[in-house]
Order: structure tokens, then sequence, then C-alpha cells
């Protein structure tokens, strides 16, 4: 699997991403249910991943969902 490249614009922020578990994740599909949270200085925002068509979470839009 690819690594995920997450695109940082702002120098000064920590971007993380996260499992549905919350186990850091570094490799492998966007799913939904993911987290992306981004640090500015003493500022958290945590966002949740939506992949439409994504229904079981597993990063694959198929017959299962």
């Amino acid at each position: 699997m690819k690594n995920l490249k997450i695109l940082n614009a702002n120098t000064n922020a920590i971007v993380k991403l996260t499992n549905n578990n919350g186990n850091e994740k570094k490799e492998g599909k966007l799913a939904t249910g993911d987290k992306v949270s981004v640090t500015v200085g003493s500022e958290t925002k945590e966002y949740e991943v939506v992949i439409y068509g994504d229904a079981n979470g597993d990063g694959e839009i198929n017959a299962i969902d």
C-alpha cells in the first residue's frame, strides 16, 4: 500500500490521521470514520472523514456497502 500523503499548507501545523479505533494511520486508504486532526499552537480541530458510498468504513465502495 502507498503511504498516505497529506498536504500541509501551514508549516506550523501538525496533521494527524487516525482510524475509527483511534490508532494512527500511516498507510492505506482513507475510509469513512477516519479522523483528521490539525493542531496549530494550542488549538486542535478534528474532522471525521466521510467517503460517500463507503457505508462500512473499509475504504472501498462495493456491493457490501
